[in-house]
Parts: structure tokens; C-alpha cells; sequence
């Protein structure tokens, strides 16, 4: 185990702990994915930047960023249907490496617990005709709770295609609420979570080629396979700026990668993700916009 993700971990947990952590929110600040949240009929274009790609902790042995829009359909009995398209940057052109087709449902469990099923069927527009992509479908079920600004959630997520991959996720994240005003508000939600997941070189790259520490392509013959176990643990603090409309998402992040493969890192390192979006509120059955 890493000493200094040790280090990190409790720097995390004395930042929800310590004095930001101590103090109280506004009460009327809006919390994302509160399972008070009454959903409205809405159509969502967001837009994100991820510098560099990271899943699982693995960045496929290339430094690259991406860039993912998504349009998203919300029903007043929370259904979400969307699309997502991935622009890598490592593609000699600016076409979709890959694009999401998904459904979601939230819903709510009692008081304090909500829950969100979904799947997508997943289209690589930029591979080969030739090419057999090993993970083509997703699945997912995601539990979290609300308990005086404590969010601990666990996610359960199925990838099949040619290939199986099986992931859980444990997290635990507080809200914090920084500024309040009339027409905008600013909040934090700093969290720590450890990824579990069985993996091979395949699967972490989906179709991208693999490279060792030497920048030379790994072969077929060089795939590597590791069991079901822990594959990453993080911190981050994501930060929203929140307007009627719009919103801003500006989340930093340290992962520490374990039980990794040939060509992948070993140490701990830093990523980011940038998401702005807005939302357009439908009108109701009556006719009116909410």
C-alpha cells in the first residue's frame, strides 16, 4: 500500500471533518441528487472536459483528453434518456471514438435512500469494421443515502459484450454548502471512493491500443488479466456554481491505481473534469413551463 495515499486519504477525511466539514450548509441551498429533488420535464445539454482520460484509475498508457456532450431528456417521473458522444484527442480527427445510447430511472426508497437503474447500448463510430469491441452494453444499479448531509452510496455497474467486466463502487461524500444568493448559489461535495472491478488490458482500453512503459504496442499475446478486487481509490472535491438555468461542475481529482497491468501507472496522479449544463424546463401537462 501507498504511504502517501494514506496521507491523502486523511487529508480527505479532515476535510470533511474539520472546519469546512463542521459547518452548515444553508438550508435552502439546492443539493445535487438529493432524494428530496422533485424532478420537471426538461431537456439537459451538457458539455465536459476530462484532462486526462481516466476510468478505473487507468489512463491506457497514453496522456489524452476528452471531451463529452450529452443531451438528456428528464420526464416529471424521472426517466432519463440521453445520448453521450466521446471526442478523444489521440484520434487524427475530431470524430466520436464513442457514443452512449442510455435510459436511467431514479426513484426513492423511504426518507433517506434513492436508487438509479440504467442501461446503455455503447457504438464505437471510429473503429475498424473489423474490429470486435469487447464491452458493448452497460448496466447499472446505484443505492445512496441522505442522512444530515452525509451521502454514502454504493454503485453496482455490468459491462458485456465479448468480454465481461463487473464493477462496484463505494463512496462517501457530505455536502457543503459555501455561498447563498437569490439567483445562484456555490457548493462543494468533497468525497473519497475505492473502485473494484476485474480487469485486463482489453477491457480497461475497451479498443484503444496498449502500450508498455517503453511507448511500444502490446500484442495480443501480451494481454494480461487480473481477478475481481480493488483497482482504484480516490479523492476528489468537486465545486458547483448552481444558477436557474445553468450550472458549472469543476471537479479535481487524485487517484491511486492498484492491482495494476503491464503499461499502467503505479503512482498516485491527478485528473480533472469540467461539466457545464444547462437546463431547459419543459411545459407541464397543463401547458405551462415550470
Amino acid at each position: 500500500m501507498n504511504v502517501r495515499f494514506y496521507l491523502l486519504l486523511l487529508g480527505g477525511w479532515l476535510l470533511f471533518s474539520g472546519r469546512y466539514g463542521l459547518a452548515q450548509p444553508v438550508e435552502t441551498a439546492p443539493k445535487a441528487d438529493s432524494v428530496g429533488e422533485k424532478p420537471v420535464r426538461a431537456l439537459l445539454f451538457s458539455y465536459s472536459y476530462m484532462n486526462p482520460v481516466s476510468y478505473r484509475g487507468r489512463t491506457f498508457g497514453v496522456h489524452q483528453f476528452g471531451m463529452m456532450p450529452q443531451l438528456t431528456y428528464q420526464t416529471p417521473t424521472n426517466w432519463h434518456f440521453y445520448g453521450v458522444g466521446y471526442i478523444w484527442n489521440n484520434f487524427a480527427e475530431s470524430n466520436f471514438g464513442k457514443i452512449d445510447l442510455g435510459v436511467e430511472k431514479e426513484g426513492q426508497l423511504g426518507k433517506h435512500l434513492a436508487y438509479t437503474l440504467g442501461y446503455e447500448r455503447w457504438f464505437f463510430p471510429s473503429a475498424e469494421a473489423d474490429e470486435v469491441q469487447p464491452l458493448t452494453n452497460f448496466t447499472e444499479a446505484y443505492l445512496t443515502g441522505d442522512w444530515h448531509d452525509w451521502s454514502p452510496a454504493v454503485g453496482m455497474y455490468y459491462m458485456f459484450g465479448s468480454s465481461q467486466l463487473l464493477q462496484t463502487d463505494l463512496q462517501l461524500s457530505r455536502y457543503v454548502g459555501l455561498i447563498e444568493r437569490d439567483r445562484w448559489s456555490l457548493f462543494a461535495e468533497p468525497l473519497v471512493k475505492a473502485v473494484f472491478s476485474n480487469q485486463n488490458t482489453i477491457l480497461n482500453g475497451i479498443y484503444q491500443p496498449q502500450y508498455d512503459r517503453r511507448g511500444r504496442a502490446l500484442t495480443p499475446t501480451n494481454v494480461a488479466s487480473r481477478p475481481y478486487g480493488l483497482v482504484d481509490a480516490e479523492v476528489n472535491l468537486p465545486i458547483t456554481l448552481q444558477l436557474p438555468r445553468w450550472s458549472l461542475l469543476v471537479d479535481p481529482r487524485i487517484a491511486q491505481p492498484y492491482n495494476t497491468l503491464p503499461g499502467e501507472r503505479t503512482k498516485p496522479f491527478f485528473y480533472a473534469v469540467a461539466t457545464i449544463t444547462y437546463s431547459l424546463h419543459l411545459p407541464d401537462s397543463h401547458g405551462k413551463a415550470r
